[in-house]
């Protein structure tokens, strides 16, 4: 039951992005979410706007991706409504 729910509150929540205009990275399924930023100053900015939200993120920047390629990634429970 929790793995559903966790798939359900996951693939909500991609489809909900990708209708917003987002570019969404991942598998279908997975409760690990990466949304693309493509700006090295957007990261800490985002980062920082969700956090005063309430919303913890992972932002990943160079060296560990290509610059250009900063990305976030949200991660899903079943808790999530």
């Amino acid at each position: 039951e929790k793995l559903a729910s966790i798939r359900e509150n996951a693939n909500f929540f991609r489809r909900r992005l990708i209708e917003e205009g987002f570019k969404v990275l991942g598998d279908e399924d997975s409760p690990i979410v990466p949304v693309m930023l493509h700006h090295p100053q957007k990261m800490a900015w985002f980062s920082r706007q969700c956090l005063d939200k309430g919303i913890a993120v992972v932002v990943v920047g160079y060296p560990a991706v290509p610059v250009l390629y900063e990305r976030v990634r949200f991660c899903l429970s079943a808790a999530h409504s």
